[in-house]
């Protein structure tokens, strides 16, 4: 599964009372982030920066994999970025 490819940012709606988040330059909207106003915001930047989460997990995971790191923290990335994928629902 692919997803749109970043950059997306968040911007204060401009056609409802929240927050909504969009790939630039294109303008396509990627998400209406609604629901309780003192966290509307702060989820609309967690939702803006996904394509950089996951680009971040998979350098990190790559790195680990020549280091001896805990076959624990390793699992738990690969979970994350299945998940990101959709691989796990």
């Amino acid at each position: 599964m692919k997803h749109t490819p970043g950059p997306w940012v968040a911007e204060k709606s401009r056609n409802f009372d929240g927050w909504c988040v969009q790939k630039k330059p294109d303008d396509i909207t990627i998400a209406n982030v609604i629901g309780y106003p003192k966290e509307v915001e702060a989820n609309a930047y967690l939702i803006a920066t996904a394509p950089e989460l996951l680009g971040a997990c998979k350098d990190v995971l790559k790195a680990l994999t020549s280091y001896k790191i805990s076959e624990y923290s390793r699992s738990l990335l690969k979970q994350v970025i299945a998940k990101a994928e959709g691989e796990i629902k």
